[in-house]
């Protein structure tokens, strides 16, 4: 592959582990790389982007987060089409940064569009379909629509049975949300069940993870993983 998707993939694996200032050396090279070598529309140069888009999102610099999963997003719609299953990580990094931007109806837009996406592209056992009914669910708890919340979070728990990932971090995030949605609506002892399947899931990937790790990268994923004990309580 092109060093910039090399570098990206680098970035994005650095992200994963919790080291956002390496993921940001190594995205913001990759960009420039990318910038330099492929096309405007490039589809390449899209995916490039929201990389980077994604570190400014967990630095927590949401405006360019937004402004760049944005450009992104434009770049792949034209490239690849507005019905394309590659647009689904694109919009979801918008709606997310728009949220955090406190722009909740035009984060609700795009929650929908990847709804929409990931419901006619994806098949029922794509892990991606798992993790777009949990994004769209989380959003729901988040804003006090519970009916929504727990049916999207219903569905994201039997996606990722169904398509055999029972021990996905991401799984252990939408458990983590239907426990926090139990406990919004008065259910707190439904909530720490819950809870506490969503935190074993965590320390069992955790200790999984760690094992090849320096220390100092064990505990910079260890502070990144999602936790249920805390949740449910």
């Amino acid at each position: 592959p092109h060093l910039s998707v090399t570098l990206g993939n680098q970035a994005t694996i650095h992200l994963e582990f919790g080291d956002v200032e390496e993921a940001r050396i190594a995205a913001e090279r990759a960009v420039a790389i990318a910038e330099a070598r492929f096309a405007a529309n490039d589809h390449r140069l899209g995916m490039t982007l929201e990389t980077l888009a994604s570190v400014y999102f967990e630095a927590g610099e949401y405006q360019r987060a937004a402004d760049l999963a944005e450009r992104a997003l434009h770049i792949r719609d034209a490239a690849q089409g507005p019905d394309h299953e590659e647009l689904i990580s694109s919009l979801t990094l918008l709606a997310k940064s728009l949220e955090r931007l406190g722009q909740t109806d035009r984060a609700q837009e795009r929650y929908q569009r990847v709804l929409d996406l990931a419901e006619r592209r994806l098949k029922p056992t794509d892990v991606r379909l798992a993790i777009a009914f949990s994004d769209c669910g989380a959003f729901q708890r988040r804003h006090r629509v519970p009916q929504a919340a727990s049916d999207l979070l219903d569905r994201a728990v039997a996606a990722f049975e169904a398509s055999g990932n029972v021990s996905h971090p991401r799984l252990a995030e939408a458990l983590a949300e239907r426990a926090a949605l139990r406990l919004q609506v008065g259910n707190p002892d439904g909530a720490l069940a819950v809870a506490l399947r969503a935190e074993r899931l965590s320390r069992d990937h955790f200790r999984r993870t760690i094992a090849g790790l320096p220390e100092n990268g064990a505990l910079k994923f260890g502070a990144s993983r999602p936790r249920g004990v805390g949740t449910g309580i």
